[in-house]
């Protein structure tokens, strides 16, 4: 069964990979608007390989990431999901671990003068919100979304395999983020 990849945390990034997870077609875009163009690159992209949303499983990004971006992805997953499509998702800073790193710090601009920070080890992980980071050594969005086009394989294999479904992950509350 062929695989729809679907990340809106940063951008566009959008895949078709074969029944061996090998990409058939991988388009990153630094699109600023994806819901203008998130229907039609998928539509496209289908017919291009003869797929339908009925003929594939669809596999999302499910955070962190900006708000209006992973209300774009969480949607189009709820509908497809609906429609009995088996949906997996996972989050970014779940990638080094899914390629076999035991340790490390993953980091991004969570918007609000903020970073997200993710930090693992093999007893513990903690997430928080900085106000200054500068550790070039750490994992950040760019590079997670540059394992996912050069590991799909050993990624999506496993995401499948585990049957990931991860909930939506924002950086902040929808209190912290829209002051309610």
């Amino acid at each position: 069964m062929h695989s729809l990849f679907i990340d809106t945390t940063s951008g566009l990034t959008v895949g078709l990979l074969d029944k061996d997870f090998n990409w058939l077609l991988y388009e990153n875009t630094a699109e600023k608007r994806p819901s203008e163009v998130l229907h039609e690159k998928v539509f496209l992209l289908l017919n291009k390989f003869n797929q339908t949303l009925t003929t594939v499983r669809l596999i999302t990004i499910a955070g962190p990431g900006s708000y209006t971006g992973m209300r774009l992805s969480e949607g189009f997953s709820a509908i497809i999901n609906w429609s009995g499509i088996n949906v997996f998702s996972f989050y970014h800073f779940e990638v080094p671990q899914l390629i076999g790193v035991n340790s490390g710090e993953w980091v991004t601009n969570a918007f609000k003068k903020q970073f997200f920070c993710y930090k693992w080890d093999a007893l513990n992980n903690s997430k928080t919100l900085l106000t200054h980071y500068d550790d070039q050594d750490a994992f950040t969005l760019e590079k997670t979304k540059e394992l996912i086009r050069l590991n799909p394989f050993e990624i999506f294999s496993k995401v499948i395999s585990l049957k990931l479904q991860r909930e939506t992950y924002y950086f902040r509350t929808l209190e912290e983020e829209f002051g309610l």
